[in-house]
């Protein structure tokens, strides 16, 4: 780990290995668009979990994946492999959980031409 902001729930991680990039979706997603959220739920390396846009924000996504804790900070992925956001929350309580919009991402970590990822029409 090269760097932890705990706020935002992300890391920089440095590997000697070559990995691809994941691109950054083209689209803002709706509710219905197939997603998929990456990374190491309950400790399970590699884990994947599928599920569906319930609805979003500027700032969240609410999906219908299920996540645990060992999948914040993972990409949530389209169908095309493009991510579309960043699992940040599972609620425990209702059906739901949520990941950070790459309009979000623009204002609070990433370098964005302007203040949203996603143009508005």
């Amino acid at each position: 780990i090269v760097k932890w902001d705990e706020e935002n729930d992300l890391a920089v991680l440095a590997t000697k290995k070559k990995l691809p990039v994941l691109a950054l979706s083209d689209n803002s997603p709706w509710p219905g668009y197939w997603v998929m959220a990456l990374g190491s739920a309950d400790g399970y390396e590699g884990s994947v979990s599928f599920g569906n846009v319930m609805n979003g924000t500027d700032t969240e996504v609410l999906i219908t994946v299920p996540v645990s804790h060992g999948n914040s900070g993972g990409p949530l992925v389209d169908n095309e492999g493009n991510v579309i956001g960043t699992v940040s929350w599972s609620s425990k309580v209702e059906q739901y959980n949520g990941a950070i919009s790459l309009d979000a991402m623009c204002r609070k970590i990433m370098k964005c031409d302007g203040k949203f990822y996603w143009s508005r029409d």
